[in-house]
């Protein structure tokens, strides 16, 4: 029968059978009430780098679905209230500048959040390399 391995509930690593304290970062463990509790291990790690073209492509999907709500809704009541002369010789494109806002609000808005996006990405990328990153524990399944 093996003995079942233990980690560390504060930093996640591998601890010595029946040890008190990690010996990567000291923390003291708590006493375990069952003898051989078997739990999935955790594991911390650390987000020391965002992929910045990922985060740009991401950011202008969610912000053009956004402006692609909003466009329709712009376009929607756009034409529901320009009034429709049926005598007007140009009645078939009057609507063309509100069903433009379907086009152009995601775009704009998809650049935008692009932007937005970038800044945020190089911001992490820059304040992780000064400081670190964010610790993120994890529960192998």
């Amino acid at each position: 029968m093996s003995v079942p391995v233990a980690y560390c509930t504060a930093c996640g690593k591998e601890m010595l059978p029946e040890a008190r304290y990690c010996t990567y970062c000291g923390a003291a463990q708590p006493e375990e009430k069952t003898a051989h509790k078997v739990s999935a291990p955790l594991r911390v790690s650390e987000i020391r780098r965002v992929g910045i073209w990922s985060l740009v492509k991401f950011s202008f999907m969610v912000h053009a679905v956004i402006g692609l709500i909003f466009g329709i809704l712009l376009a929607a009541v756009g034409t529901a209230g320009f009034p429709f002369p049926r005598e007007s010789r140009f009645f078939p494109f009057e609507a063309i500048p509100w069903m433009g806002a379907v086009v152009m609000i995601p775009l704009v808005y998809g650049l935008i959040g692009a932007v937005l996006g970038f800044c945020a990405g190089s911001t992490y990328n820059l304040l992780a390399w000064g400081i670190g990153g964010i610790r993120v524990t994890l529960k192998e399944s």
